[in-house]
Protein backbone atom coordinates (compact mmCIF):
# COMPACT_ATOMS: atom_id res chain seq x y z
CA UNK A 1 0.00 0.00 0.00
CA UNK A 2 2.74 2.53 0.93
CA UNK A 3 4.11 1.78 -2.50
CA UNK A 4 1.07 3.13 -3.81
CA UNK A 5 0.36 5.86 -1.79
CA UNK A 6 3.97 7.11 -3.05
CA UNK A 7 3.24 6.72 -6.70
CA UNK A 8 -0.17 9.48 -6.49
CA UNK A 9 0.19 12.82 -7.07
CA UNK A 10 -1.81 13.61 -4.39
CA UNK A 11 -0.41 14.81 -0.55
CA UNK A 12 -1.54 12.20 2.18
CA UNK A 13 -1.45 11.83 5.88
CA UNK A 14 -2.02 8.85 7.90
CA UNK A 15 -3.07 9.34 10.95
CA UNK A 16 -5.04 8.10 14.23
CA UNK A 17 -8.27 9.06 15.93
CA UNK A 18 -5.77 11.60 18.21
CA UNK A 19 -4.14 12.82 14.80
CA UNK A 20 -0.94 11.00 15.38
CA UNK A 21 0.61 10.26 12.28
CA UNK A 22 1.49 7.56 11.22
CA UNK A 23 2.63 8.11 7.24
CA UNK A 24 3.10 10.57 4.70
CA UNK A 25 3.43 10.17 1.34
CA UNK A 26 7.04 10.63 -0.76
CA UNK A 27 5.20 13.80 -2.47
CA UNK A 28 4.17 15.50 1.02
CA UNK A 29 7.44 15.12 2.71
CA UNK A 30 9.27 16.51 -0.25
CA UNK A 31 7.18 19.49 -0.27
CA UNK A 32 7.31 19.88 3.42
CA UNK A 33 10.63 19.23 3.12
CA UNK A 34 11.27 16.58 5.70
CA UNK A 35 11.17 12.68 6.59
CA UNK A 36 9.05 10.10 7.84
CA UNK A 37 11.46 9.63 10.87
CA UNK A 38 10.92 12.88 11.78
CA UNK A 39 7.33 13.01 11.34
CA UNK A 40 6.26 9.34 12.16
CA UNK A 41 4.09 9.74 15.49
CA UNK A 42 4.12 13.41 15.49
CA UNK A 43 0.47 14.88 16.40
CA UNK A 44 -0.64 16.60 13.02
CA UNK A 45 -0.99 19.80 15.53
CA UNK A 46 2.85 20.23 15.33
CA UNK A 47 2.84 20.87 11.57
CA UNK A 48 -0.21 23.13 11.11
CA UNK A 49 -0.23 26.94 10.71
CA UNK A 50 -2.82 27.25 12.76
CA UNK A 51 -5.59 25.47 14.94
CA UNK A 52 -8.44 23.98 12.74
CA UNK A 53 -11.51 22.78 14.97
CA UNK A 54 -13.04 21.43 12.10
CA UNK A 55 -10.04 19.33 11.27
CA UNK A 56 -10.19 18.34 15.28
CA UNK A 57 -13.41 17.30 14.68
CA UNK A 58 -13.54 15.44 11.60
CA UNK A 59 -10.41 13.39 12.75
CA UNK A 60 -12.54 12.24 16.06
CA UNK A 61 -16.05 11.89 14.18
CA UNK A 62 -15.61 11.03 10.83
CA UNK A 63 -17.62 7.33 10.06
CA UNK A 64 -17.13 4.61 7.31
CA UNK A 65 -17.93 5.42 3.74
CA UNK A 66 -18.15 9.25 4.90
CA UNK A 67 -15.55 11.81 2.79
CA UNK A 68 -15.34 15.41 4.31
CA UNK A 69 -13.92 17.81 2.66
CA UNK A 70 -11.49 20.34 4.50
CA UNK A 71 -9.33 23.26 3.80
CA UNK A 72 -5.41 22.96 5.96
CA UNK A 73 -2.82 24.87 6.44
CA UNK A 74 0.42 23.41 7.36
CA UNK A 75 4.15 24.32 7.24
CA UNK A 76 7.62 23.51 5.84
CA UNK A 77 10.92 22.73 7.70
CA UNK A 78 11.29 26.83 7.19
CA UNK A 79 7.94 27.56 8.98
CA UNK A 80 6.74 28.57 5.55
CA UNK A 81 2.85 28.23 4.94
CA UNK A 82 1.10 25.79 2.47
CA UNK A 83 -2.45 25.89 2.00
CA UNK A 84 -4.09 22.35 0.75
CA UNK A 85 -7.30 21.81 0.24
CA UNK A 86 -8.90 18.05 -0.58
CA UNK A 87 -10.86 15.03 1.63
CA UNK A 88 -10.86 13.38 5.03
CA UNK A 89 -11.63 9.70 4.43
CA UNK A 90 -11.71 6.54 7.11
CA UNK A 91 -9.71 3.85 5.74
CA UNK A 92 -7.35 0.43 6.53
CA UNK A 93 -3.96 1.30 7.08
CA UNK A 94 -1.40 -1.76 7.92
CA UNK A 95 -4.90 -3.39 9.12
CA UNK A 96 -5.91 -0.74 11.37
CA UNK A 97 -8.65 2.14 11.25
CA UNK A 98 -6.89 4.91 9.91
CA UNK A 99 -7.54 8.65 8.81
CA UNK A 100 -6.73 9.16 5.55
CA UNK A 101 -5.54 13.21 4.70
CA UNK A 102 -5.50 13.27 1.01
CA UNK A 103 -5.15 17.29 -0.30
CA UNK A 104 -3.55 18.99 -3.26
CA UNK A 105 -2.29 22.65 -3.06
CA UNK A 106 -4.02 25.16 -3.47
CA UNK A 107 -2.64 27.06 -6.66
CA UNK A 108 -4.49 30.52 -6.67
CA UNK A 109 -2.18 33.24 -6.62
CA UNK A 110 -2.37 36.52 -7.05
CA UNK A 111 -0.46 36.55 -10.04
CA UNK A 112 -0.10 33.99 -13.30
CA UNK A 113 2.93 33.44 -15.75
CA UNK A 114 2.02 35.81 -18.12
CA UNK A 115 2.11 38.94 -15.35
CA UNK A 116 5.67 37.68 -14.42
CA UNK A 117 6.58 37.85 -18.31
CA UNK A 118 5.14 41.13 -18.76
CA UNK A 119 6.80 41.93 -15.68
CA UNK A 120 10.09 40.84 -16.99
CA UNK A 121 9.46 42.56 -20.54
CA UNK A 122 9.43 46.15 -19.05
CA UNK A 123 12.64 46.46 -17.10
CA UNK A 124 15.78 47.09 -19.14
CA UNK A 125 18.25 44.31 -18.84
CA UNK A 126 18.63 40.85 -21.16
CA UNK A 127 17.05 37.87 -18.94
CA UNK A 128 17.00 34.72 -20.30
CA UNK A 129 17.01 31.04 -18.75
CA UNK A 130 18.37 27.72 -19.80
CA UNK A 131 17.80 24.03 -19.21
CA UNK A 132 20.14 21.64 -18.03
CA UNK A 133 21.14 20.77 -22.10
CA UNK A 134 22.08 24.26 -22.28
CA UNK A 135 19.60 25.16 -24.01
CA UNK A 136 16.93 28.61 -24.15
CA UNK A 137 13.59 27.97 -22.61
CA UNK A 138 12.95 31.39 -22.46
CA UNK A 139 13.82 35.26 -22.98
CA UNK A 140 12.30 38.96 -22.13
CA UNK A 141 11.62 41.36 -24.35
CA UNK A 142 14.66 42.83 -24.22
CA UNK A 143 16.56 40.05 -24.60
CA UNK A 144 15.31 39.38 -28.11
CA UNK A 145 15.66 42.76 -29.35
CA UNK A 146 19.40 43.29 -27.87
CA UNK A 147 20.49 40.17 -29.71
CA UNK A 148 18.06 41.17 -32.37
CA UNK A 149 16.95 37.48 -33.02
CA UNK A 150 13.25 36.44 -32.68
CA UNK A 151 11.76 34.20 -30.14
CA UNK A 152 10.95 31.59 -32.23
CA UNK A 153 14.29 31.28 -33.76
CA UNK A 154 16.31 31.22 -30.48
CA UNK A 155 14.25 28.97 -28.20
CA UNK A 156 15.35 25.36 -27.81
CA UNK A 157 18.99 26.90 -29.04
CA UNK A 158 22.04 26.45 -27.10
CA UNK A 159 24.25 29.85 -27.06
CA UNK A 160 26.75 28.04 -29.63
CA UNK A 161 23.94 28.31 -32.42
CA UNK A 162 23.78 31.99 -31.80
CA UNK A 163 26.59 33.43 -30.94
CA UNK A 164 30.86 33.88 -32.07
CA UNK A 165 33.03 30.12 -30.82
CA UNK A 166 35.07 32.34 -28.32
CA UNK A 167 32.00 33.84 -26.91
CA UNK A 168 30.45 30.59 -26.54
CA UNK A 169 33.42 29.07 -25.03
CA UNK A 170 34.45 31.81 -22.53
CA UNK A 171 30.41 31.74 -21.37
CA UNK A 172 30.16 28.25 -21.22
CA UNK A 173 33.59 27.87 -19.34
CA UNK A 174 32.02 30.54 -16.62
CA UNK A 175 28.69 28.76 -16.32
CA UNK A 176 30.39 25.40 -15.72
CA UNK A 177 32.47 27.02 -12.55
CA UNK A 178 29.40 28.57 -11.50
CA UNK A 179 27.30 25.15 -11.82
CA UNK A 180 30.61 23.71 -9.53
CA UNK A 181 30.17 26.24 -7.04
CA UNK A 182 26.30 26.01 -6.92
CA UNK A 183 26.44 30.00 -6.03
CA UNK A 184 25.53 33.02 -8.49
CA UNK A 185 28.35 35.19 -9.63
CA UNK A 186 28.57 38.68 -11.16
CA UNK A 187 30.58 39.04 -14.09
CA UNK A 188 32.16 41.21 -17.18
CA UNK A 189 32.61 39.66 -20.00
CA UNK A 190 33.95 41.12 -23.54
CA UNK A 191 31.70 39.49 -26.74
CA UNK A 192 32.00 40.72 -30.66
CA UNK A 193 29.02 42.03 -31.87
CA UNK A 194 29.27 42.93 -35.70
CA UNK A 195 32.78 45.02 -35.92
CA UNK A 196 32.85 46.82 -32.02
CA UNK A 197 33.01 44.77 -28.40
CA UNK A 198 30.35 44.96 -26.24
CA UNK A 199 31.44 45.34 -22.85
CA UNK A 200 28.37 43.44 -20.58
CA UNK A 201 27.75 42.84 -17.03
CA UNK A 202 26.81 39.91 -16.43
CA UNK A 203 24.63 38.31 -13.04
CA UNK A 204 24.25 34.41 -13.62
CA UNK A 205 22.73 32.06 -11.57
CA UNK A 206 22.15 28.52 -11.12
CA UNK A 207 18.79 26.96 -9.84
CA UNK A 208 18.89 23.79 -8.42
CA UNK A 209 16.42 20.75 -7.49
CA UNK A 210 15.55 19.59 -3.82
CA UNK A 211 17.42 16.72 -4.57
CA UNK A 212 20.96 19.53 -5.89
CA UNK A 213 20.43 18.56 -9.45
CA UNK A 214 20.69 21.08 -11.86
CA UNK A 215 16.75 23.01 -12.97
CA UNK A 216 18.09 25.97 -14.27
CA UNK A 217 21.02 28.51 -15.32
CA UNK A 218 19.14 32.43 -14.99
CA UNK A 219 20.96 35.08 -16.69
CA UNK A 220 20.46 38.82 -16.35
CA UNK A 221 22.66 40.70 -19.05
CA UNK A 222 23.14 44.57 -18.75
CA UNK A 223 25.20 46.08 -21.59
CA UNK A 224 28.11 48.61 -20.17
CA UNK A 225 29.75 49.04 -23.23
CA UNK A 226 29.13 53.04 -23.34
CA UNK A 227 29.82 53.69 -19.46
CA UNK A 228 32.97 51.83 -20.17
CA UNK A 229 33.66 54.35 -23.25
CA UNK A 230 32.71 57.50 -21.11
CA UNK A 231 35.16 56.58 -18.17
CA UNK A 232 38.16 56.44 -21.18
CA UNK A 233 37.51 60.03 -22.19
Amino acid sequence: MIKLLNTVNDYIIVMDREGEIKFCNEKLLSRIDLDNKYIKNINIKNILYRDNKKLYESISNIKKDEEINISVEIINSKKEKILLNGKIILSKFNNKESIFLVCKEDSNKLYNINDLETALDTIPYAVCIKGTDGKYIYGNKYFYDYISIEKMNILGKKLKDISEVNTYENISNIEKKIIKSKKPRLIEAVVEKGDNPLNLDMFIAPIFKKNDKLKYIVTMIKDVTIKKQLKKI
